[in-house]
């Protein structure tokens, strides 16, 4: 079985695709590395170089697209700009990836005769709500990333009916794991680097609620979506939910050191609450996450840790 996968050399990217590697299928990956890193790339290609190819190039690149989507069975599109902070300062760009680079995509596998794709949206789609949230529930998005997100979506759910395209809608929440750039905006890795350097660390508020899910977890919930039938959309997300606080509080207990913390007013593009109803994922896919805050929080220290220790030696 041969999967097209945009946005592969990312850090979910990478972790899909060795999860798809290690179950024998074959990965065609495209990334331009604007976000993605080449030695995410280079490792799954000294680990599976049997069963993987790497692409360079953009999802907006039609002819490309076509030509890399040509005897494959499926289709994960993942390739995005995540960054809310990004969306809100250029927007325009971002939408070209976000919305215009997804509607090519869907049109590049309904011709290719592509009959399965799954696409990477997001938690952003509904906003700020105290209530877990389903997947039905009111969407409100208070940033451009999730307005480009939801649109997204809804050109999915247009070529699911209009062109015979199987498409399942995964709704990632707050996706934590190795690899995870302290760049992306991300607070567990941010919070990791700043205390193993002795940085100061921002929290902006702190009391937020999120449902926190381990990259793995993601990546196992991504197979199963890409071995599932029909249309469906599904939140991928922890079974707990957490705030800020209690994040860096056990992030703190985990490296065995303090930090000095500096808090500042929430930003206006967050959200207070983002909170998870899974029902609908266990029901219909059988997903329940299998790795804990704990181990997962454990895991990552222990990957940054050997990352810092072996940027300070060279």
């Amino acid at each position: 079985m041969k999967i097209f996968l945009s946005g592969n050399a990312g850090f979910i990217g990478f972790h899909v695709s060795r999860e798809l590697l290690k179950k024998n299928y074959y990965v065609v990956g495209l990334d331009n590395f604007s976000t993605g890193k080449i030695q995410n790339s280079l490792d799954l290609q000294e680990e599976f170089e049997d069963h993987f190819e790497q692409h360079t190039g953009s999802i907006n690149d039609t002819k490309l697209v076509m030509k890399l989507m040509k005897d494959c069975d499926k289709v994960i599109h993942l390739a995005a700009i995540p960054r809310i902070s990004k969306s809100i300062k250029y927007p325009k760009n971002t939408a070209m990836v976000n919305i215009i680079g997804t509607i090519n995509i869907l049109k590049c596998a309904a011709e290719s005769g592509i009959k399965k794709l799954v696409f990477s949206s997001s938690s952003s789609v509904y906003g700020d709500s105290l209530k877990p949230l389903k997947e039905d529930s009111f969407k409100y998005p208070n940033n451009p990333y999730g307005l480009q997100k939801w649109s997204a979506e809804q050109f999915c759910k247009y070529y699911s009916e209009k062109h015979d395209l199987d498409i399942t809608i995964l709704r990632y929440f707050n996706v934590y794991g190795e690899r995870q750039s302290p760049d992306s905006g991300a607070v567990i890795p941010s919070f990791i680097y700043g205390i193993l350097k002795n940085d100061s660390v921002k929290i902006y508020n702190g009391t937020q609620i999120r449902s926190y899910v381990y990259v793995d977890d993601v990546a196992y919930a991504t197979r199963l979506a890409i071995e599932s039938k029909g249309f469906n959309i599904f939140n991928i997300a922890g079974q707990r939910s957490y705030t800020v606080n209690d994040i860096f509080t056990r992030i703190t207990r985990e490296i065995g050191r303090p930090s000095e913390v500096f808090y500042l007013p929430m930003q206006k593009s967050d959200r207070k609450n983002s909170i998870a109803n899974t029902n609908h994922v266990n029901n219909e896919l059988g997903f329940s996450p299998f790795v804990i805050i704990e181990r997962g929080i454990q895991n990552v220290v222990d990957y940054i840790r050997t990352e810092y220790i072996e940027e300070k030696e060279r």
